[in-house]
């Protein structure tokens, strides 16, 4: 029995081997059956389950089927819910829905992530999937548990101080959106994201009608902003707002 599980592995792998080589000359059709003969043949779980990974690939990649692959990838997923194939399945399914802008579906994806596998980077990723979302409120109550865990990173922490400003900055609440943003340049001056912030507290300033503010973090923005002239015009529109706003005073 021993002889024969062998030989059965080995023929499986030269099948794979096979069905890839088909895959990098282009001929998926081929592919695809080469792979569906293993599945119909093998009965292990964990073989099943990467066979069916590399098939729901080729259907997203090569065969542009989302479809089709979304429900392979779910295949994969029910075999064994907790297993680190269905992990990547997820990670996937998400990856599709977050390109495709499939908000919604993304929560749902990152929901299930988070109860199979509940560890705090997937958390983190719901809480931004509820962004996309536009449901800002449970984006924070998702967030927030960040701020007080001692031993999530600051690393962490300063991109989730990040995410709760841009909740608020998209839910027109330049206010709160501003404690937050001022809390993330307090704590990742050096960050590459942030120009972008100073961006944004313009904007609230600007929303809240201090135009002198706004030029001002503007002008920061413009110090190490990758695109310069984006914001040497939006700075001169501020300018020229503050003037006319100076001349109607008068």
């Amino acid at each position: 029995m021993a002889f024969l599980a062998a030989c059965s592995s080995s023929n499986i792998e030269d099948s794979l081997r096979r069905a890839q080589g088909l895959v990098g000359i282009g001929k998926y059709e081929q592919a695809t059956k080469i792979y569906q003969q293993i599945l119909e043949k093998n009965t292990q779980p964990e073989q099943k389950q990467q066979v069916l990974l590399l098939l729901a690939d080729l259907y997203v990649n090569s065969l542009g089927d989302v479809v089709k692959g979304l429900d392979i990838y779910q295949q994969c997923i029910e075999i064994n819910p907790y297993s680190e194939a269905a992990l990547n399945a997820h990670q996937k399914r998400a990856e599709i829905f977050e390109r495709k802008g499939l908000s919604q579906q993304l929560v749902e994806e990152y929901a299930v992530i988070y109860k199979y596998f509940p560890k705090a980077q997937y958390r983190l990723h719901l809480g931004e999937a509820f962004i996309a979302n536009k449901d800002y409120e449970q984006a924070r109550v998702e967030l927030r548990e960040f701020l007080e865990d001692p031993e999530v990173s600051q690393e962490w922490k300063n991109r989730v101080l990040f995410d709760i400003g841009e909740s608020y900055f998209l839910e027109n609440k330049p206010h709160e959106a501003l404690k937050f943003y001022f809390a993330f340049l307090e704590m990742a001056p050096k960050s590459k994201l942030a120009s972008e912030v100073k961006l944004r507290i313009a904007s609230c300033f600007e929303e809240m009608g201090r135009l002198g503010m706004a030029q001002k973090y503007t002008q920061k923005a413009l110090e190490d902003y990758p695109n310069k002239q984006v914001v040497q015009e939006r700075l001169e529109a501020l300018k020229k707002r503050g003037k006319t706003g100076s001349n109607k005073a008068k």
